[in-house]
């Protein structure tokens, strides 16, 4: 497995390659890790050549059952599927022979959910979220007759470049008097958000545990009024919500602290150049209410703080997930 395929799995992130004639304001096409086409438009100041990370958001989805028909165990579908041990997901389809039979039902994309059908042994009704990666295809291949496929197919996919990432300290608004308590995070930076992710550790419907990233929170550009730097404090910054308020994060050095800042200054200052030309540099995920009040994303910042270790500061390097390759295949994070 390549770093990059690695950085996708772990992050769940499609990484792209900008085009040699790409310039800022663009819209190129891309397709996703996992057999998804999608679109996003370049951020001021990439590069030709320069390599994107790209997350996927909330997806516009729907359920399907699709039927196949195999005469024999050598009936060829046509399709090849994607699946990585470990992740709490179904294969992907990623390519479709137009000629196959496969391509009058799939497209690239779909994430097979559950498989039914028989074989010379006997039926089986096999779940396929977070099955070994081989166990779709060798009962795809084993199939004899009908073949019912329970499937998720992405109607749109909105998607976003992301600008910066990487681990940061949060202060919890929810800390005891006299004592601060602060949270390990992963965070990204896109052109109209900032989201933080927390990583769980997953042990059911997987055959190997595994961490993902689970989002907790989400900053809308919208309602966040600039950035500063700490006075007192060289490795934290803060970021100044519309109403005065403030998040507090820390950085694990000041170099980082000082590229998160200048960050966030050049996207709220595109954002704002944006807002007055009347574009969106961003969509929106599927779903996605009227950006929330400022008060309700602090409530949610309570909320998720309720377990929060009551620290002054933490290292952030040695907080950093490591990634531990067990074989070619089964890729998980240690905490």
């Amino acid at each position: 497995m390549s770093d990059t395929e690695e950085y996708e799995k772990e992050l769940g992130l499609t990484i792209a390659t900008l085009p040699s004639d790409a310039s800022p304001g663009q819209t190129v096409k891309v397709k996703l890790a996992n057999g998804v086409d999608a679109s996003y438009v370049i951020p001021e100041g990439a590069q030709p050549g320069q390599q994107l990370p790209i997350r996927q958001l909330a997806p516009d989805v729907e359920d399907l059952t699709v039927e196949l028909d195999k005469s024999d165990e050598s009936s060829v579908i046509g399709i090849v599927i994607k699946g990585i041990n470990g992740l709490p997901t179904g294969p992907y389809i990623v390519e479709c022979d137009p000629s196959g039979q496969g391509a009058k039902v799939f497209q690239p994309g779909d994430e097979l959910r559950a498989i039914r059908g028989v074989n010379k042994k006997s039926s089986f009704n096999e779940n396929l979220v977070g099955a070994a990666h081989h166990t779709a295809s060798d009962l795809i291949k084993q199939a004899i007759g009908k073949l019912t496929i329970d499937i998720k197919r992405t109607k749109s996919a909105p998607v976003v470049p992301i600008l910066l990432n990487g681990m940061l300290s949060k202060r919890s608004p929810k800390s005891l008097v006299g004592l601060h308590a602060w949270q390990q995070r992963y965070f990204e930076l896109s052109t109209g958000r900032i989201t933080y992710y927390e990583f769980v550790l997953v042990t059911s419907g997987v055959p190997t545990p595994v961490v993902v990233p689970e989002e907790k929170g989400t900053i809308l550009l919208s309602n966040l009024a600039g950035v500063r730097e700490d006075r007192t404090h060289e490795k934290r910054f803060d970021l100044l919500m519309a109403n005065k308020r403030l998040f507090q994060l820390s950085a694990a050095t000041k170099v980082e602290r000082d590229t998160w800042v200048k960050g966030v200054q050049a996207v709220l200052l595109a954002a704002l150049s944006a807002q007055t030309r009347g574009v969106a540099l961003e969509p929106k995920a599927a779903g996605e209410p009227t950006p929330p009040a400022v008060e309700e994303v602090e409530q949610s910042m309570r909320d998720e703080a309720e377990d929060a270790p009551a620290e002054p500061e933490a290292d952030l390097k040695a907080m950093a997930p490591m990634s531990v390759k067990q074989d070619d295949e089964t890729l998980f994070w240690r905490l």
